[in-house]
C-alpha cells in the first residue's frame, strides 16, 4: 500500500432521476476503473463554500483530529460509506447488496497520506480516493480511473474542471418532464420532501443552474473535457453510447460497460415505477404518471430554455426515445 498513485477523476453530474446512477454502475466491472459506489458530495461542498471557506477547508483536512475528520466527512457524505450495505430508497427495488468498508483501514490510509497534502484540492481528493479504495480491500495501483457521481446540476462538474486538472466530466441529461415525474414518485415512496408547488419551483431552478453551468463551461474553453449524453440515448443504444464514452475518456471499450453492476453483482435499477435487470428502455415508453396537468404546463414553461439548450422538443420527447446526437 506504499504506492501513492493518483487516479484520473471521472465526474458524472446532471439532474436527479436522469440516469447518473445507471451510468456510474456501467463502470463498476470495467477493468482499471474504480467506482466510488454512492453519491459523493465532496465537489458540491466545495462549490458551496468556495469563496470564503475553501482555504479553511483545506487546512481542516490537514489539522482536524482524524476521528472527527472521518466522522464529519461521512455524515456530510463528502465520500459515502455504506454502513448497512446497499438498500435503495425512493424506488421499488428491494435489492440488498452487502458492501463492507474497513473503517480502521480507511483511517490508517488518511493518517499516512495527510503528510502528502500540499494545500491543493487535488491532494485532498487523491488522499480520500486512495482511502476509499483501500477501505474496500483494494490497492489503488490496480486502477487508472476513479468514477464518482453527484447529481448536483453541474456543481461538481465546475469544481472538477477548476481544481482537478486531469479530470473529465460527463453530464447526463433527460427530458425534464419525465425526470421530474420520476422525482415526484420517488419522493412519494420515500415519504419525504414532497414536491409541492414551491419545491417544484426550486427543482426547476436547479435545472436552470445546470444549463447555466454548461454555458459557463462553453465560454471557458473547457468543453473539450466535458461530454453531454442523453439518458434516452443511453438506454436505447447503450453499446453505441458507451463506445463514445470510452473514446472520450481515453479507455478501451469493454463489453461490461453495457451491463450495470454494483460491487460486481447484477444491479436491478432504481426506478420509481418498476424493477428490471440490466439496461431497460421501458421508461421511454411510459407517459407522465405522477405530475398533474398544471405541473406539466409549469415545467414546460419554466424549462423551455433548458429544453432548447439540450435539444429537447415536443417532437423529440421521452416517449419516442429519440433526441439529438450525443454532444461531446
Amino acid at each position: 500500500m506504499g504506492h501513492k498513485k493518483s487516479l484520473a477523476p471521472v465526474v458524472i453530474s446532471g439532474a436527479k432521476r436522469s440516469g447518473t446512477t445507471l451510468l456510474q454502475y456501467l463502470f463498476d466491472s470495467v477493468p482499471k476503473v474504480h467506482t466510488l459506489l454512492e453519491e459523493s458530495y465532496f465537489l458540491e461542498y466545495l462549490y458551496d463554500i468556495e469563496g470564503w471557506g475553501l482555504e479553511h477547508f483545506l487546512k481542516l483536512q490537514k489539522y482536524a483530529p482524524l476521528d472527527e475528520l472521518v466522522t464529519g466527512s461521512i455524515k456530510r457524505s463528502l465520500f459515502h460509506v455504506f454502513e448497512d450495505g446497499y438498500a435503495p430508497k425512493g424506488t421499488i427495488n428491494m435489492q440488498h447488496i452487502d458492501i463492507r468498508y474497513d473503517m480502521e483501514r480507511l483511517s490508517k490510509s488518511l493518517e499516512e497520506d495527510r503528510i502528502l497534502l500540499d494545500g491543493t484540492v487535488k491532494s485532498v481528493w487523491d488522499m480520500w480516493v486512495r482511502a476509499m479504495i483501500r477501505a474496500r480491500g483494494y490497492d489503488e495501483a490496480a486502477f487508472d480511473f476513479a468514477v464518482v457521481k453527484s447529481p448536483d446540476y453541474g456543481k461538481s462538474a465546475l469544481m472538477a474542471l477548476k481544481y482537478l486538472d486531469s479530470s473529465k466530466v460527463i453530464i447526463v441529461v433527460r427530458n425534464p418532464l419525465y425526470a421530474i415525474d420520476s422525482l415526484k414518485k420517488s419522493r412519494q415512496l420515500r415519504r419525504e420532501k414532497e414536491l409541492h408547488a414551491f419545491e417544484l419551483l426550486r427543482v426547476t431552478a436547479d435545472y436552470d443552474l445546470l444549463k447555466r453551468s454548461m454555458m459557463l463551461i462553453d465560454r471557458s474553453g473547457l468543453s473539450g473535457r466535458v461530454m453531454v449524453i442523453q439518458y434516452e440515448h443511453l438506454v436505447s443504444t447503450p453499446e453505441e453510447t458507451m463506445k463514445k464514452v470510452a473514446a472520450f475518456l481515453g479507455m478501451a471499450f469493454d463489453p461490461s460497460m453495457c451491463k450495470p453492476t454494483l460491487n460486481g453483482k447484477d444491479w436491478n435499477g432504481e426506478s420509481s415505477f418498476e424493477t428490471f435487470k440490466g439496461i431497460s428502455n421501458s421508461p421511454l415508453k411510459r407517459g407522465i404518471t405522477t405530475l398533474s396537468k398544471w405541473e406539466v404546463a409549469f415545467v414546460k414553461e419554466a424549462l423551455k430554455d433548458f429544453c432548447s439548450y439540450f435539444g429537447y422538443t415536443e417532437e423529440k420527447d421521452n416517449k419516442s426515445g429519440q433526441g439529438p446526437d450525443i454532444r461531446d
